[in-house]
């Protein structure tokens, strides 16, 4: 489970009254101003972006016809649960609005025919296709059902939606966000799911399956690791640029894989930190916290562990990231800070066995890395799997658990 993060509004014409038109420009564009109104050429329309004008929304937009556009927006809400408005009818000369349809269009996705949304209902039962014409809505999931997943739940129900994030056209593929508020404090906790080939006929979702971190070495070689939460610590490496993957399970590992280090010079040199989401007192899992690296020397064959020194758990509870300080993946570097972020940095030149607290701090790495580098093919982690995109000929994904 991973807590979902608001998704950017998207940018997206095509949609008219009636017929399709492509590219039809927008008649006029909302904007949030000041406090989380929403604005039109700098007037407030006596609409809010947001149920917190500390949290503005993002609006988003499609065409309608020369003197409307239909609008609706999306803003993080309460413990990160994402919020996401009615859709509503924009009379752009007026500023006058009027419910156009109601559910959550706030995330939703417009289909290539110019004429249907794709969209999250709002109220539990799944995503739903809307007809913009005619105000029509369909089923096009099974609603979500509750299963608890363990006592971070508490026996509550949690409320379950779906949320649309993202329409891939040229894969043809919806990703949307199932989840509820059943985490630590009541987080807003949610899981990737896919629909393949969008038709009109209701269908049953698969889980997608999430890459957390992904490194390039020298030649073709790649290595990748699934979801750091809620996954066993497993990596997969490539020697073909990504076409190919073999499975390498690690021995002493503990929760998810948090970050993986090639050997800048020997690829088949790689460090692995892993570590558990360990339910706090309050709520259910968080990040992991690394609390081991495993070393390889003969490309996942073996391993070697080394645990980090008891007192980075105990005195930094929220760890950053793992990184190599010359590429040699004896010389690792680990960034940690605490809830009031007091950063620190430990140093190691044995590949994790001893660590020293440095008396200087240099910047970290911003995030787990999400794109390697192999040659002229890039290797993007996602939430379904590794796409690889070629400087020439079509993207395509990858799904390395589907190797032998």
């Amino acid at each position: 489970m991973k807590i979902f993060a608001i998704v950017s509004a998207f940018v997206v014409v095509g949609v008219t009254h009636g017929e399709a038109r492509a590219e039809m420009p927008l008649a006029c564009r909302p904007t949030v101003g000041k406090d989380a109104a929403i604005v039109l050429d700098g007037k407030p329309i006596g609409m809010m972006a947001s149920n917190d004008p500390d949290h503005p929304g993002a609006i988003i937009a499609y065409p309608f016809d020369v003197g409307h556009v239909l609008m609706a927006w999306a803003a993080p809400g309460h413990y990160g649960r994402p919020d996401g408005s009615e859709l509503y009818l924009l009379d752009c000369k007026t500023r006058k609005y009027t419910t156009y349809a109601k559910g959550d269009f706030g995330h939703s996705a417009l289909l290539p025919d110019g004429k249907t949304l794709v969209f999250g209902d709002g109220d539990g039962r799944g995503i739903g296709l809307f007809t913009i014409a005619t105000k029509q809505a369909k089923g096009l999931t099974y609603p979500p059902a509750f299963k608890p997943d363990g006592p971070e739940c508490d026996g509550r129900e949690p409320g379950l939606h779906d949320i649309v994030t993202r329409l891939d056209l040229d894969a043809d593929l919806l990703e949307f966000e199932r989840g509820g508020s059943c985490g630590f404090e009541g987080d807003w906790e949610s899981t990737p799911y896919f629909i393949d080939h969008i038709t009109t006929t209701p269908s049953k979702p698969r889980r997608g399956f999430p890459i957390a971190t992904i490194a390039s070495g020298a030649g073709d070689v790649a290595w990748a690791a699934r979801s750091a939460c809620g996954a066993s610590a497993t990596v997969w490496s490539s020697a073909d640029a990504g076409a190919t993957w073999t499975k390498h399970a690690i021995p002493k590992a503990k929760g998810g894989v948090t970050a993986i280090i090639i050997d800048a010079t020997q690829p088949d040199r790689v460090a692995v930190a892993t570590g558990a989401c360990d339910p706090s007192p309050g709520g259910g899992p968080r990040v992991p916290a690394p609390d081991r690296v495993h070393v390889t020397h003969d490309g996942g064959a073996t391993w070697q562990v080394a645990m980090l020194p008891a007192r980075l758990a105990q005195e930094f509870t929220n760890p950053s990231t793992l990184a190599s300080t010359d590429g040699m993946i004896e010389h690792l570097a680990f960034w940690q800070h605490d809830e009031d972020h007091n950063d620190a940095m430990w140093t190691s030149t044995d590949a994790g066995a001893h660590w020293q607290r440095a008396k200087t701090l240099k910047p970290a790495p911003t995030a787990r890395q999400q794109v390697a580098r192999v040659r002229d093919v890039n290797l993007e982690a996602s939430n379904d799997g590794v796409v690889v995109r070629r400087a020439k000929g079509p993207t395509i994904r990858v799904y390395p658990y589907r190797a032998n």
